[in-house]
């Protein structure tokens, strides 16, 4: 999205300073850039587990009206809907994955950081307040549970 700040090799050592002042990290991720292909969900988890992030949140790309991404999209004919009731999940065509696999990869991504086994593990680190965590952990679990 073009954020210039972003220095992705170093997220795992940005992550370690801003835990050793006890703050707690919620990674929000995005799928569906013209660059991801399927292993964006397996290695975007797996960077969620590997870091420890205190809980995550998944959605696919969205081409709000008015926006560049909107009309890149638009130019390029893969706006499948224009219906808003739809957005909430992909409304495009991905360039390198079906948009059915969007969709399911995204859903994949909850269902999988949101296991149980996942959430113990995340949340083995010794931190203040544990239990606020593991409760907004169990919320998310709850709250997709029919995805």
């Amino acid at each position: 999205m073009g954020k210039s700040f972003n220095v992705v090799k170093r997220y795992g050592e940005e992550i370690k300073k801003i835990r050793n002042h006890g703050i707690a990290i919620h990674g929000a991720f995005i799928f569906g850039f013209d660059h991801d292909e399927e292993s964006v969900f397996e290695r975007t988890v797996d960077f969620v587990k590997r870091n420890k992030l205190d809980s995550a949140s998944f959605s696919t790309l969205t081409p709000f009206p008015g926006t560049p991404v909107y009309k890149k999209l638009m130019k390029e004919n893969r706006i499948v809907t224009k219906d808003w009731s739809k957005y909430g999940s992909a409304v495009f065509t991905p360039k390198l994955m079906s948009l059915e696999t969007l969709n399911e990869g995204c859903t994949w991504a909850w269902r999988e950081c949101y296991s149980y086994t996942s959430i113990f593990r995340r949340l083995a680190l010794p931190k203040r307040y544990w239990h606020i965590h593991f409760l907004l952990n169990i919320g998310y679990k709850m709250a997709i549970r029919n995805l």
